[in-house]
């Protein structure tokens, strides 16, 4: 695609963007962050770090954290843009499974005042230390590429016992 091509595709996209933020009923502007996001972090993937690897083939370069999370640990991790009733932007994610160069995740929110209780069994409330409680999506559950982990936010650990947390997984899935 020329250079001229990904201009008039972006200038598309503002149109197409413009209306959804139009309709006021979306946040058109987190999916201008994701999408910041996702393009930063690949040209840091197909620049610098496919530049300094031994090998310059993108399919034999691996990213990294500087540290890896801990398995029952939270992460703050950019989730993208996302269609209407998924889970969207950065978000608190509890990690499931460290599966090398992704994560298996589930995706928190803050519990407000006005949230109701936790719908069995695709949710469900856990405690995050310091008084802070979330509530875990598993119907938002994902594997992600460690690139969308969000680093300098740090890892967090979690108060529910792994077990209850495992309890109420199988019980979602069907286990």
């Amino acid at each position: 695609m020329s250079d001229n091509n990904i201009v008039a595709e972006f200038n598309n996209l503002g149109v197409l963007a413009q209306k959804l933020e139009d309709t006021g009923m979306y946040d058109v502007g987190m999916l201008i962050s994701g999408l910041k996001h996702l393009l930063t972090e690949n040209n840091f993937f197909y620049g610098p770090l496919v530049d300094q690897a031994p090998v310059n083939d993108p399919s034999r370069v691996f990213f990294d954290l500087k540290v890896n999370p801990a398995v029952h640990q939270l992460v703050y991790v950019h989730l993208g843009g996302g269609y209407a009733k998924e889970m969207r932007g950065p978000h608190w994610c509890y990690v499931v499974k460290n599966n090398g160069q992704k994560l298996t995740i589930i995706p928190l929110t803050s519990i407000k005042e006005d949230s109701g209780p936790a719908k069995e069994p695709f949710e469900l409330d856990i405690d995050e230390g310091n008084g802070k409680k979330g509530r875990m999506h598993f119907d938002d559950m994902r594997s992600i590429d460690k690139m969308r982990v969000i680093e300098k936010k740090g890892y967090r650990s979690v108060c529910t016992p792994r077990a209850d947390i495992e309890a109420a997984l199988k019980k979602y899935m069907g286990l």
